[in-house]
């Protein structure tokens, strides 16, 4: 794949594009905004136009459809949703996402916003979800998030920031928000599989990387086949090493 190259993990051999043609939902764990990584993922998603039928973006939440599917019909221009989409403050740099929609986009995918809206994660990361009965139009109530999967709780904790505003919040209560966007995600594609069929999440690597992340809620939800993939820059054994239950089967490095 160019300067991206696929492999096993059980024996890092390279992977054909044939094994990642699965019937159920691929999960793309990126580190966020490298840019190689990006054209990797642009990449795949061209290598498996004609199997999968839509890709899931984290970049976009799910109030984002509308603006999605505007741009995607050519309604609007990309500056257009550039402007849009800052105004919501998800916090992407989307400009170096663009050769990734793109690429959706011209092979004819549907290209649907999988998070819950910022703002909504962040309220949970400050009062918990037991009070979350705020919650009104998400796909999934505060009560249907579970936090209780083995090792999910350790594994966040580790990966997550050791300097920084996150590091003044309640610990729970931060893997509460993180169950709480693993959960809608893991529902959102519960509900665009069983509608369209086979497809592509792209998410950080902690939304997909161990157990009780989304690939493990969506296949709870669909009883469907996932199969898990990460990019790192890092060591990636040393990384995945360090996880409990980690679901990984393949890791994108870089080539060349």
């Amino acid at each position: 794949m160019a300067e991206c190259r696929i492999h096993r993990i059980a024996d890092m051999r390279e992977a054909s594009i044939e094994e990642l043609m699965i019937d159920g939902v691929v999960f793309f764990g990126e580190k966020h905004a490298v840019d190689w990584i990006i054209r990797c993922e642009a990449r795949l998603v061209r290598l498996l136009s004609g199997h999968i039928m839509w890709v899931g973006l984290e970049m976009f939440n799910y109030r984002m459809q509308e603006l999605l599917d505007g741009w995607v019909k050519g309604s609007m221009s990309w500056n257009e949703l550039v402007q849009a989409y800052t105004r919501d403050r998800e916090g992407f740099p989307l400009d170096r996402y663009r050769p990734l929609l793109e690429a959706a986009a011209s092979a004819g995918l549907r290209i649907v916003g999988v998070m819950p809206p910022r703002e909504d994660a962040s309220r949970i990361a400050r009062e918990g979800l037991s009070t979350a009965v705020w919650l009104r139009d998400s796909p999934v109530s505060h009560a249907e998030v579970r936090v209780d999967y083995r090792g999910y709780r350790e594994n966040f904790l580790r990966l997550m920031p050791k300097e920084g505003p996150m590091t003044r919040l309640d610990p729970d209560k931060l893997v509460e928000a993180q169950a709480y966007k693993d959960a809608v995600i893991a529902r959102i594609a519960s509900r665009v599989y069983s509608a369209m069929g086979p497809g592509l999440i792209i998410a950080g690597w902690a939304h997909a990387a161990y157990e009780g992340g989304a690939p493990t809620r969506f296949a709870e939800e669909s009883s469907a086949a996932y199969t898990v993939i990460v990019s790192l820059e890092s060591d990636v054994e040393r990384e995945l090493a360090g996880l409990a239950n980690p679901i990984v089967s393949y890791v994108a490095v870089k080539h060349g």
